[in-house]
């Protein structure tokens, strides 16, 4: 995998089209050959762009949109990861229509799926570089209506990411005045390369 040191791109096209490039494991070159790029596998390459993007204006809208374009599912929500870290991720999204249910709340499969996007990152940014997970099962609470807009909280601090096997993996979703409407446990199984 290739990362990025140092970026000089004419526009933002290019940006986009590099980092569908690394999603995708395209060659770089030919998608944007003014890019400097050097080889380095310390991290996982979701981890190396999302910081990359978070220095840009907007980056963190950028970054979201291409995740969603990669999994176009999760753009039904349009999301934004707003904090990516190995152990932790949030995401938020707005309450608006195309989210909402028959009683004006957000629908219980937008919070599924956002949580999902949520503890899905914060799990790939997690693992060991030469490893692999997929979501497996996910236990859900719905415990207050979802009136505002939401943001899910993945913690993973307390996992010990360097075995293989099910990792249960908490997500938790907050309205705007903090209080919690949703709750998940995410089974994350890991397998190394």
């Amino acid at each position: 995998m290739a990362s990025i040191n140092r970026i000089e791109f004419p526009s933002i096209n290019c940006r986009i089209q590099l980092m569908l490039a690394f999603w995708s494991d395209q060659t770089i070159t030919t998608v944007c050959p003014s890019a400097t790029l050097k080889k380095d596998i310390s991290m996982r390459k979701n981890l190396k762009i999302y910081n990359q993007m978070n220095r840009l204006p907007f980056g963190d809208k950028l970054f979201s949109f291409v995740v969603c374009r990669l999994a176009p599912y999760f753009g039904s929500i349009k999301p934004k990861v707003t904090v990516l870290q190995p152990g932790y991720a949030e995401v938020t999204i707005k309450k608006r229509r195309r989210v909402t249910n028959h009683l004006n709340t957000v629908h219980a499969i937008a919070m599924c799926n956002m949580a999902e996007l949520a503890g899905g990152m914060m799990t790939d940014v997690s693992v060991p570089v030469k490893s692999r997970w997929i979501p497996v099962g996910m236990t859900v609470e719905y415990l207050k209506k979802a009136k505002t807009d939401l943001t899910a909280h993945a913690q993973g601090d307390n996992i010990d990411w360097k075995t293989e096997g099910d990792k249960l993996v908490p997500v938790e979703i907050k309205d705007t005045k903090g209080n919690l409407v949703f709750r998940a446990e995410i089974t994350m199984n890991i397998r190394f390369t």
